[in-house]
């Protein structure tokens, strides 16, 4: 395989991938110009014979062929294809047991297509390596000013920014402790507020609380007295009531009782009066007796016993009025009164 070294004075990576890309470029006209020279009708030489051991080497060379490598030489890409192109080839004729003439006059032209590929690689390469060179100065010489321009503009911009981060992040910290500081007095007025509020309502309530125990206290003593002055109104009503109506008891019964002695003082006296005459009767009757017992003796006896009956308390004509007169007696204030035997 072809390999690149490098000198001491080799231009920066950036210059190197551009002189590449040229190199590739070319070479890959190249490669494509010697496939339609492949396309022409090859004159075959004179060949000579080759014995085995010759062409075992030749094979062998031709597959291990590898390249000297330098700055200005052939593209490595370009080189390895054509190689693995030309190593499967060989490998195709010894499978397609070619004759040997066949084997050989391919071998041969290969080598010389292969000579006349590498001069010209070789030429076109350092033509393009020159040329890429230049382009890749100046291409470089123009990265690195634009680089440098960039840089400072980076460096400016960067400094730009962080002297505006600064600024920012300074007047964001003054205005977030201005508004801190806003938001810490009104809060505390607006929590002097409240205590001021809380306790103002506290007070309303305690003298509305005060107010309304005070009221209902007052309404509670009025109805108390009220109630209490009713109770005694209708005590007294009642007390009056019952007295006038005990005294109308009084009266009616000392009126019925005065009536009811009124009567029994007069049923007594006519009592006494009926005894009288009945006791009077009575003689009278017992003097008759004794005088007609005298005259009829008979009828005397009789006359006897019926002056008897009518003495004795028990018989039949003092019966009807009395059963025992001398038990009738009257009372201290003059009513009349019996007492029992």
């Amino acid at each position: 395989m072809a390999r690149s070294e490098m000198r001491g004075s080799d231009p920066p990576e950036g210059r190197d991938s551009v002189v590449s890309a040229e190199i590739e470029s070319q070479t890959a006209e190249l490669v494509g110009a010697h496939g339609k020279e492949d396309e022409r009708p090859r004159r075959f030489g004179a060949s000579r014979v080759l014995t085995a051991s010759d062409r075992e080497r030749i094979l062998k060379d031709a597959r291990e062929i590898e390249f000297p490598a330098a700055l200005r030489g052939y593209d490595r890409a370009a080189v390895d294809r054509y190689v693995e192109r030309m190593s499967r080839l060989i490998t195709e004729l010894e499978m397609s047991s070619s004759p040997e003439a066949a084997v050989r006059h391919a071998l041969d032209e290969v080598s010389d297509e292969t000579r006349d590929i590498l001069q010209r690689a070789h030429q076109t390469a350092e033509e393009i390596t020159a040329r890429s060179r230049a382009k890749a100065d100046d291409r470089l010489q123009t990265a690195e000013r634009e680089g440098q321009e960039l840089r400072e503009a980076a460096e400016r911009h960067a400094a730009e920014t962080r002297e505006s981060a600064r600024s920012e992040a300074s007047r964001v910290r003054e205005t977030a402790e201005r508004e801190a500081a806003q938001l810490r007095e009104s809060t505390a007025a607006e929590l002097a507020e409240l205590r001021e509020t809380a306790v103002a309502e506290a007070t309303e309530l305690r003298e509305t609380a005060q107010r309304d125990v005070a009221a209902l206290r007052e309404k509670a003593d009025r109805e108390t007295q009220q109630l209490r002055a009713t109770t005694q109104r209708e005590t007294d009503e009642m007390r009056a009531t019952a007295r006038r109506e005990a005294e109308e008891m009084i009266e009616t019964a000392e009126m019925r009782a005065h009536e009811l002695a009124r009567s029994a003082e007069t049923v007594w006296r006519e009592r006494r009066r009926l005894i009288e005459d009945m006791r009077v009767v009575g003689e009278q009757l017992t003097a008759i007796g004794e005088t007609e017992g005298k005259r009829f003796p008979r009828f005397g006896e009789e006359g006897s016993e019926a002056a008897l009956l009518l003495r004795e308390p028990g018989s039949a004509v003092a019966g009807g009025l009395v059963k025992d007169p001398a038990r009738v007696e009257e009372t201290s204030n003059g009513s009349p009164e019996v007492v029992p035997g």
